[in-house]
């Protein structure tokens, strides 16, 4: 059977950028249809042709799988090792990110796949997919080098692309520097004290100076940012504007380096959140836990602010792990009810996903096999 890459990408620019590399490097590109029988397709084709391998998104699966634990149970663990993975304009992507997906089997984790991306993170993307299906490249940098030549015009129709474009570097590299570059104190408004925190006309500012563009561009790029989930507004009432309003960056070490299976683990684990059937305004919420008893829990366990234990659990909520149970909040220190969203969910517990172990790097501790996930 000819080498051949399966497409599950929704997003316009993914889909034609990748079946254009796919296709300069002689291979077959065949994209999925969304619909349920989809993922059917994907297994199929993985099993019955071993030089073959799929690009995935995440972030708008067309697959019918809700989070990357769903999409494990239902890809053997032998087809995952096939499977690259991708969130595209849908949340941040760190090194902590790419090691637990490969705890879980899978290829691999990109942010994206686009034009430009192929010369900053996507750089290994052809030599992954060569290495899956089989195939040699002579020469992959000259592969990309040519691509990048066809696709000259900046891709501004998408979170990323726009920060590329006038920013010429990836939205987690430059949430990097603004960390190091915006001023975050206290500060206070009325009564009530915001640690670590800046404002937003200030990173305007910061923005126009760093990188020589417009008051508006440095506005889109903040606003970019934060579709990305890379900063919030400190009570998550705004968007990012050019006013006196605080934000937060969601790039501490905390943020960034954390296992985020491992901690998925925890909460579950005999130590974790107290999961109950819970009542508000007369009705009744099944298997949930309250968001602000998971804050002080995870302030507590990680010795860590609370604010950045909300980071930490916006995190999750990103990669569709937990959910507001009426879809209506992100994670807040309130009284507000979550549920966890880990495929075969009983009683708050999820099933085991063959092949996925979840180590936590660094620490000396064991390998822990998803048992109670």
């Amino acid at each position: 059977m000819s080498p051949t890459v399966y497409l599950a990408l929704t997003q316009r620019t993914a889909l034609a950028t990748a079946c254009t590399l796919v296709e300069a490097m002689g291979l077959r590109s065949r994209p999925l249809e969304e619909g349920p029988s989809a993922l059917g397709q994907l297994v199929e084709g993985l099993t019955l042709n071993p030089h073959s391998a799929a690009l995935v998104d995440l972030s708008e699966c067309p697959l019918g799988c809700r989070n990357v634990l769903a999409l494990a149970q239902k890809i053997p663990v032998d087809l995952r090792r096939r499977v690259v993975l991708f969130r595209h304009d849908h949340g941040s992507v760190w090194a902590s990110d790419r090691e637990w997906v490969h705890t879980l089997g899978f290829a691999g984790l990109f942010a994206e796949v686009a034009p430009a991306a192929l010369n900053l993170e996507s750089a290994a993307l052809p030599g992954l997919i060569a290495a899956l299906v089989n195939v040699q490249i002579e020469d992959t940098r000259q592969l990309i080098r040519c691509l990048s030549a066809a696709w000259a015009e900046p891709d501004l129709q998408t979170h990323r692309g726009f920060i590329r474009a006038h920013c010429n570097r990836d939205a987690e590299s430059l949430a990097q520097i603004m960390a190091s570059g915006v001023r975050s104190i206290d500060r206070q408004y009325g009564v009530t004290n915001y640690p670590a925190c800046f404002v937003g006309a200030d990173a305007v500012r910061w923005l126009r100076n760093q990188f020589g563009c417009s008051a508006q561009t440095a506005l889109e790029i903040g606003q970019a940012l934060h579709a990305l989930g890379l900063l919030h507004h400190v009570l998550d009432e705004h968007a990012f504007e050019d006013a006196n309003l605080f934000y937060r960056l969601d790039v501490t070490a905390n943020t960034t380096r954390t296992h985020l299976g491992y901690l998925y683990m925890q909460m579950q684990g005999p130590r974790g959140l107290e999961v109950a059937d819970r009542g508000y305004m007369g009705k009744t919420y099944d298997h949930c836990w309250v968001a602000k008893d998971a804050v002080t829990w995870l302030s507590q366990m990680r010795q860590v602010p609370r604010y950045e234990a909300e980071n930490l659990l916006n995190r999750l909520l990103g990669f569709g792990l937990i959910e507001h149970v009426l879809g209506a909040h992100r994670v807040k220190d309130q009284y507000l009810f979550f549920r966890f969203c880990g495929p075969g969910i009983a009683k708050g517990r999820t099933e085991k996903i063959q092949g996925a172990s979840y180590l936590r790097p660094t620490t000396g501790l064991p390998n822990l096999v998803a048992g109670k996930l």
